[in-house]
C-alpha cells in the first residue's frame, strides 16, 4: 500500500514538471506557473532550465553527494575532457555511449550531466559567417578605432534587410510518452516577406516591405522614403551617420551619387559583420513575436510584421545600440573572429 502511495507522488509530482512547460510555452509568467502549483519560484526555473537544455524534466541537476566517491575521479575527468575535444560536438546521450565504449565507464545519464556542467554547458549550435584573415583585421580595427573614441552610436542610423518566412516554426512543445510526434502545419505556397529598416537610438525610424526584387534603382527608392517619412522625424540636420552593410544594390553608383547629393555621412561597417550591426538583435526578436502568432497567409504575415514592428518597445532598440559598445572589447580580445560564448 505505501509503495502504491510513492507512485501516486511520483507521478503527480511528474505532471506539475509537465504542466510548468507547458504553461511557460503558452506564455504564462514563471510566477505565475509558481503560484498556480505552489511550487518554489526556483524550481520553476530548474525545471524549465532542464528542459531547454536536454528535451527532458527528468535529469536532476543539482548536485546531491551521496557520501559515496564518485565515479569520476580527476583522472577519469581528464579522460573525459580529452575525449570530448577530439569529438564533434554531441548530445548528452551520445557522450554517455562514448563514456560507456571508449573510456570503460558505466555512469547513469544524470552523473554524465553533472560531471559535464562543471566542466563546461550545453549550447545550441549557432550559424556563423566563415571569416577571412583581412576581414578579421579590418573587424579588430574598427573595434579598436571605436573603443579608443568611447564611441556610444547613438548617433548612428543602423539598417539592413532581412526575411520573414509563412511557415517558420521553431517553438518547442510538449509531447507525452507514446504520443504520435505532432506535425507541424505547413502552409501552402511556403511564402517568404523581405523587409527593410532602419533604426536609431532615438527610435524606430522607418520599415517597410521589399515587394520586388532588390536592385540598386528599387535601394534607392527606399532610401528616399526613409529620408522623406522616416529619419525627419528624428533629425533636422546631418549630424547622424547611416550604416549598411556591403550588399550588391548597397554598392551601386547611383546609390553613391544618392549619399553624396543628400550630404549622407556614411558609417563604415566590416564585411561580414551582422554581429556588429544592432538591428539584426531587432530581427530576431521580431521574428520571435511573428513566429508566436503563427500567420497563415501572404496578407496575414505582412499585418503581423508590421504590428510587431509597431509594437515594438524603444526600450528594447536602445538596449540593443547600447550592447554594441560593451561588445567590442570581447571582438578584440577574439582579435577579430567572432567571440566564444
Amino acid at each position: 500500500m505505501e509503495s502504491q502511495t510513492n507512485l501516486q507522488e511520483l507521478k503527480v509530482k511528474n505532471l506539475k514538471k509537465y504542466q510548468v512547460i507547458v504553461w511557460d510555452e503558452e506564455g504564462v509568467a514563471r510566477a505565475e506557473i509558481a503560484r498556480r502549483l505552489e511550487m518554489d519560484r526556483k524550481e520553476v526555473y530548474r525545471i524549465l532550465e532542464r528542459f531547454k537544455n536536454f528535451g527532458s524534466v527528468e535529469i536532476d541537476l543539482r548536485y546531491q553527494n551521496t557520501g559515496r566517491n564518485t565515479i569520476f575521479d580527476e583522472e577519469a575527468k581528464e579522460g573525459l575532457r580529452e575525449m570530448i575535444s577530439n569529438l564533434e560536438p554531441m548530445e548528452l546521450e551520445e557522450i554517455s555511449n562514448q563514456v560507456e565504449e571508449e573510456l570503460n565507464i558505466n555512469s547513469s545519464l544524470s552523473t554524465v550531466c553533472r560531471t559535464l556542467k562543471s566542466m563546461g554547458k550545453f549550447l545550441t549550435p549557432t550559424r556563423t559567417p566563415l571569416l577571412t584573415e583581412d576581414q578579421k583585421n579590418a573587424r579588430l580595427n574598427f573595434c579598436i578605432t571605436h573603443q579608443i573614441q568611447d564611441f556610444t552610436f547613438r548617433n548612428v542610423v543602423f539598417s539592413d534587410e532581412t526575411r520573414f518566412y509563412l511557415n517558420r516554426n521553431t517553438k518547442r512543445v510538449f509531447v507525452l510518452k507514446d504520443a504520435e510526434r505532432p506535425q507541424k502545419i505547413k502552409f501552402n505556397p511556403d511564402y517568404s516577406i523581405m523587409i527593410w529598416g532602419a533604426i536609431c537610438y532615438k527610435g524606430k525610424v522607418h520599415m517597410e516591405i521589399v515587394s520586388q526584387t532588390l536592385t540598386s534603382n528599387s535601394y534607392k527608392d527606399i532610401l528616399q522614403r526613409f529620408l522623406d517619412y522616416g529619419i525627419s522625424k528624428y533629425y533636422t540636420y546631418r549630424v547622424w551617420k547611416f550604416q549598411q552593410d556591403g550588399a550588391g544594390p548597397h554598392r551601386g553608383k547611383c546609390i553613391q551619387d544618392f549619399f553624396k547629393d543628400n550630404k549622407i555621412k556614411i558609417h563604415t561597417h566590416p564585411a561580414n559583420s551582422p554581429d556588429l550591426n544592432p538591428i539584426e538583435f531587432v530581427w530576431s526578436y521580431l521574428k520571435q513575436v511573428v513566429e508566436r502568432e503563427l500567420p497563415i497567409s501572404q496578407k496575414d504575415l505582412e499585418n503581423k510584421v508590421k504590428r510587431a514592428w509597431d509594437q515594438m518597445p524603444l526600450e528594447l532598440v536602445r538596449n540593443c545600440i547600447d550592447y554594441l559598445p560593451t561588445y567590442l572589447p570581447l571582438v578584440i580580445d577574439a582579435k577579430g573572429a567572432l567571440p566564444k560564448k
